[in-house]
């Protein structure tokens, strides 16, 4: 596991020190990442079940997207990853974080200041050029990752890309469903998961020592654009909201207590 992202940023910063140009970077990245996130898969033995994809390339070939998803882990990137690739948009403070800010920053991803929206009109150009440009950008629109129980209510600035870009917004819904063979229940969320003031370096380690750990990522159907990003917004998170409480433990068991 170490040395495989190990060997990941020491190519990519070789590969960075050489190349300058930011289309060739992200060509490079999303090539490598996505090779990268499959070994990886494999050596936690972490088992993904894709739905929608097949029908989404079938119906819209060609097209790409302004992705929207719910938010549990930095585990959800490396599933994403191995079947879809996109630029993911992340704070700056994951950026400037000990342990995820260089795997974020020869990842690809656009970065958004969560702290300061000074800057979000020059944040939405950056993405909305991204989609133009042909890129599949990727926004957790909690704006932040959660314990699973439900999927909060989302941000809604960074959807006027998708409607200055004329681009669809693609849902996705990621569950996951099972670790070590059981049902995944509150005792074991937080080897997996990382939300709140969880410590990476305790929950990273914590992750390694899993046996085994099963999820489903769903592709829903597109949602044409929308002049109004409240509407785009609302109907996303619905999609992603309902197909998640159907089908995750968690949030089965939440609604439950």
């Amino acid at each position: 596991m170490l040395a495989l992202l190990g060997e990941f940023l020491f190519s990519s910063w070789v590969y960075f020190r050489f190349v300058k140009d930011v289309t060739k970077r992200r060509h490079f990245s999303k090539r490598k990442l996505a090779l990268t996130c499959k070994l990886i898969l494999k050596v936690l033995n972490i088992d993904l079940e894709v739905q929608g994809l097949d029908k989404i390339r079938a119906q819209h070939p060609g097209e790409n997207f302004l992705v929207v998803s719910n938010h549990l882990s930095y585990v959800d990137v490396i599933l994403m990853e191995t079947v879809f690739p996109m630029l993911f948009i992340t704070s700056v403070e994951v950026k400037n974080s000990f342990g995820l800010g260089a795997f974020v920053e020869y990842g690809a991803c656009l970065f958004v200041e969560r702290r300061n929206r000074n800057n979000i009109s020059g944040e939405i150009t950056e993405i909305t050029d991204a989609l133009k440009e042909g890129w599949n950008v990727m926004v957790f629109a909690e704006a932040t990752s959660t314990n699973g129980d439900t999927v909060l209510p989302f941000k809604k600035s960074l959807f006027d890309s998708a409607i200055l870009s004329g681009r669809k917004v693609l849902p996705l819904t990621l569950v996951y469903t099972e670790v070590n063979g059981n049902p995944i229940a509150p005792e074991v969320r937080d080897s997996i998961f990382y939300y709140g003031d969880i410590e990476f370096g305790t929950q990273f380690l914590a992750m390694l020592r899993l046996k085994s750990v099963k999820a489903k990522l769903f592709f829903l159907a597109p949602l044409p654009t929308d002049p109004d990003r409240r509407v785009l917004a609302q109907k996303a998170h619905d999609g992603i909201s309902t197909l998640y409480h159907a089908e995750s433990p968690l949030a089965r068991r939440s609604v439950l207590s």
